[in-house]
């Protein structure tokens, strides 16, 4: 299996973000492999195979609080989810974050979420 790397921008499409580890606690912040084009205040859905553990996240959808070059966080109580294991083989699947809506508004400030054209359908 070959994985792509992330878009970048806005005007590339969807990008996502492949999940290498996630800090459990009164708020969650998940690291990604690489740099990511997530902005606070937007809202990511989480895919993670139970491969990886944490399966608590998968398949929902969190607004991002703050974030740095490759890592978010937002505000789900996970301390009393599973712990997030890196597969030390090539992973079947990946973990990764995806976007729930096609991102933020260029150049708005405060960062506006677009959320016409909403990818995962959900009232955010």
């Amino acid at each position: 299996m070959t994985v792509l790397p992330p878009t970048r921008g806005y005007a590339t499409g969807p990008r996502y973000g492949l999940i290498t580890a996630i800090q459990l606690g009164q708020q969650t912040t998940i690291t990604f492999a690489a740099p990511h084009s997530f902005f606070i205040g937007e809202n990511v859905g989480l895919r993670i195979s139970k491969q990886y553990g944490t399966v608590e996240l998968n398949n929902i959808d969190v607004h991002i609080l703050s974030k740095t070059t490759d890592t978010i966080t937002f505000d789900v109580d996970s301390r009393n989810f599973t712990p997030f294991i890196y597969p030390v083989s090539r992973p079947v699947q990946i973990a990764m974050a995806v976007p729930s809506t096609s991102g933020i508004y260029p150049g708005s400030n405060p960062a506006t979420v677009i959320l016409n054209d909403a990818f995962t359908n959900v009232r955010t």
